[in-house]
């Protein structure tokens, strides 16, 4: 291929062996439909290349080839406590752009976390990795599946989001550290506060955390935010 690159490898004649020796029991059939979704999927994301999402360059029998980043943003963030809001705000807008670009396409990642987004070496560039749990649910399939899977994708990059903010995983206290109603004072455990402090002074941002927080936010709502349209 002339490139370095990850492969994501099923093993799945390897499973197939031990299984009809009596040495271990695997799921076969579930690993080979896995294989045969992530597949699917790689290769209609490789004809619709965008910035933010990994790219694949190829599969083969039980195999797929992949774009090779060698760090993601949860140990990026167990190893640097202190991440600028500008990088937070850089880094929410690329993941908004890939997520509206495959929801307009009809793919739902399912899976978003820390640890499924990867840095790009050198740059300020993220990707949107590991689609072992994402779907293609064109219009004509049953609408629930297609809100269920918008809404996770939502709910999965609010977490995301709160473990920038603040490096702790409750919304709980997420909620509580950006409520202007609350002062640094009533909340020492900001790993940050010059973070907070330019939400809590920056109306758009402000804005756009609030619609966050709310129940029924979505991810085109976000992507069309004044915030995340700004530099």
């Amino acid at each position: 291929m002339g490139k370095w690159c990850a492969v994501k490898s099923f093993d799945i004649e390897i499973y197939t062996q031990d299984c009809t020796a009596g040495e271990t029991v695997i799921d076969v059939q579930g690993q080979k439909t896995a294989f045969e979704r992530e597949k699917s999927i790689m290769m209609r994301l490789q004809d619709l290349p965008h910035p933010n999402i990994i790219q694949c360059y190829g599969t083969s029998s039980f195999e797929i080839y992949l774009e090779l980043y060698p760090m993601n943003l949860g140990t990026y963030l167990n190893q640097t406590k202190k991440i600028s809001m500008e990088t937070i705000h850089s880094w929410m807008k690329q993941l908004l752009s890939a997520l509206e670009f495959v929801h307009n396409h009809h793919i739902y990642h399912n899976d978003v976390s820390l640890t499924n987004i990867l840095i790009v070496p050198c740059t300020n560039r993220i990707v949107l990795a590991d689609w072992g749990l994402s779907r293609y649910l064109p219009n004509l399939v049953d609408t629930y599946l297609i809100e269920h899977d918008r809404q996770q994708d939502a709910l999965n990059l609010r977490r995301v989001f709160i473990r920038l903010l603040t490096h702790c995983e409750s919304e709980t206290m997420a909620r509580m550290m950006y409520d202007t109603e609350f002062t640094l004072d009533v909340c020492p455990h900001t790993p940050d506060g010059q973070r907070r402090e330019a939400i809590l002074h920056d109306p758009q941002a402000r804005s756009f955390v609030s619609n966050m927080f709310s129940e029924t936010f979505t991810i085109d709502e976000l992507a069309q935010d004044p915030w995340m349209k700004g530099d």
